[in-house]
């Protein structure tokens, strides 16, 4: 049932969708739990309603209404804009792709894609969640009733529903990561070490080249250049806080510190700094705005900012 909808959801964005085709999409879409499928957190202080207004402006682009019912497209529209599900996220990355990228996607693999500003959780049809960082990708097998396997590039958070019977798999370039219940950290961007941090339950972790090692809570193993380091996660409420809408710092200095703000809030930085500087910053920042944040800077940092839309100038004064 779900690789028809998937069809007939390609169908409807090309305008090819017939008018029993558009009823089966609706009525499949009126029978989802909308609020269970997929969250969105945004760091762009957005509301839902704005989120939802995005949405919907974006599907409207692509679909031509004048080949449908309108009533019934509009009604689609507006559940769509309130309903991102497994199937929905797979479909906007099929839309952006050529026709015959868009063939091999929907028969091979589902992908979730996040870009900066905001921290994206999506739930899996098992009920595990999984979160994703900026600028971070999974690919999902569409057979995952049969099949728990992800790829991932970049970095997320997993919270897997135990299943004993069918383990839960997680590929990156280097390592594969196998769980049957429990909660764990995967960074895997490119050109940066890969490292698998876990916080409840016990994982079990092997590399391209047959290293193996089973981590329990608050183990931390690290790859980097075929070499494995293992060590102990010494604050774990920082090294998870992200999942948690917190912008956590450690022992950042100046440009680490405008990158990560950057990211979280999904915005342009331009800054000065002086010549000698030892400005760091450690804290947890929850749920703030840009400007609150960086009026909260101002307390342990010298800085002067503006704020002009997506473009922000921070000027930085010697650390005393």
């Amino acid at each position: 049932m779900h690789q028809n909808i998937l069809r007939l959801l390609h169908k409807l964005f090309q305008g090819k969708a017939n008018p029993d085709e558009i009823e089966q999409i609706n009525k499949w879409y009126e029978a989802f739990d909308k609020e269970e499928d997929t969250s969105i957190t945004d760091h762009q202080n957005r509301t839902k309603t704005q989120i939802k207004a995005a949405l919907y402006q974006n599907i409207l682009q692509r679909i031509d209404h004048k080949k449908a019912n309108r009533r019934r497209v509009i009604r689609l529209i507006t559940t769509l804009a309130a309903c991102i599900s497994i199937g929905f996220y797979g479909l906007f990355n099929i839309l952006n792709q050529t026709e015959a990228q868009e063939n091999m996607l929907i028969h091979e693999v589902l992908t979730f894609s996040n870009e900066e500003g905001m921290i994206k959780m999506i739930k899996l049809p098992d009920g595990s969640k999984v979160y994703l960082h900026h600028n971070s990708e999974i690919e999902v097998n569409p057979d995952f009733s049969n099949s728990r396997s992800i790829s991932l590039k970049g970095k997320a958070f997993f919270d897997v529903v135990p299943n004993p019977s069918l383990p839960f798999v997680i590929k990156t370039e280097n390592l594969e990561t196998k769980v049957l219940g429990t909660s764990f950290s995967i960074s895997a961007y490119q050109g940066m070490p890969e490292s698998v941090g876990v916080k409840t339950g016990k994982v079990a972790v092997s590399s391209n080249d047959n290293q193996y090692h089973e981590l329990t809570q608050n183990d931390l193993l690290q790859f980097e250049s075929a070499k494995v380091a293992l060590s102990k996660i010494q604050k774990p409420d920082l090294f998870f806080g992200w999942t948690e809408q917190t912008l956590v710092l450690i022992d950042s200095d100046i440009d680490s510190l405008v990158k990560s703000i950057a990211a979280w809030y999904g915005v342009s930085v331009a800054y000065e700094k002086p010549n000698q500087h030892n400005c760091k910053v450690t804290g947890t920042y929850q749920k703030l705005s840009l400007d609150e944040m960086l009026q909260a800077l101002e307390f342990i940092i010298p800085l002067q900012y503006e704020i002009n839309g997506k473009e922000v100038n921070i000027n930085f004064s010697e650390c005393k």
